[in-house]
């Protein structure tokens, strides 16, 4: 405290404390991994007749996840960089060979359709079509509250059909937010704008769920079910 009796707040920490703050993650990163690497692998053993056995692959996939949490969690490098990491660290430590990574894990549909659906996406937030048709839908339903925050769930749930929710939501949300300043209403204040930003972002998630194509859990759950209960479902299929 000061001479007044109030509390000191500590300085804030500078662009160099920062900067040596990751590295010290990144640093904490590679001993764990490392650690993890260096442990001796378990004995098997036996459950209900089955053997239970950690390989030396299987260890190493362990220290990798570790290494990848502690980047993800701390922001030490950017996601995208530490999932670089991830891949090469993979034939680094020789759990499989680039061929079979390449064949099993990019090589898969589910991926490519993914892919496609995320091109598609951009192509919608570039192009700015995505933000005609919600004018398009805004302007015929009047200027009504209720009709308004009708219309924003509506297109976002319509969107979000065909292109990842996600990418739905970062088109409808500086509508919402230009919609309220036009009406000079002030943040936090307005029921209407909590509202208005709550069906920003529920309206694209109702429809995400509509189609395969919607958000990348419904790609994974028809990926997990054709190689779990060899079920494979169509596109239709999903949406009926």
């Amino acid at each position: 405290m000061d001479r007044f009796g109030t509390e000191e707040k500590p300085p804030a920490p500078t662009g160099d404390d920062r900067e040596s703050l990751k590295i010290w993650y990144l640093v904490a990163a590679l001993v764990l991994m490392l650690m993890i690497y260096a442990l001796p692998t378990p004995s098997p053993f036996e459950r209900n007749g089955n053997v239970i056995e950690l390989t030396e692959a299987g260890k190493a996939c362990i220290a990798i996840l570790a290494f990848a949490i502690v980047l993800w969690v701390t922001e030490a490098i950017p996601f995208a960089v530490t999932s670089l990491f991830v891949v090469i660290l993979i034939f680094v430590l020789k759990i499989t060979d680039y061929r079979t990574a390449v064949s099993v894990g990019f090589g898969d549909p589910i991926i490519t359709f993914f892919i496609g659906v995320l091109i598609l996406s951009a192509a919608f937030s570039r192009s700015g079509l995505g933000v005609r048709l919600a004018y398009y839908i805004l302007l015929r339903v009047g200027n009504r509250t209720d009709r308004v925050i009708l219309g924003f769930l509506v297109v976002g749930a319509m969107l979000s059909m065909w292109i990842t929710d996600m990418a739905v939501a970062a088109i409808l949300l500086p509508l919402g937010t230009g919609l309220l300043k036009d009406a000079k209403l002030k943040p936090l204040k307005s029921n209407f704008g909590k509202a208005l930003m709550i069906s920003c972002a529920w309206g694209p998630l109702f429809g995400g769920i509509a189609t395969p194509a919607g958000c990348g859990p419904n790609l994974i759950a028809i990926g997990y079910l054709k190689g779990l209960a060899q079920t494979d479902i169509s596109f239709l299929k999903w949406m009926s």
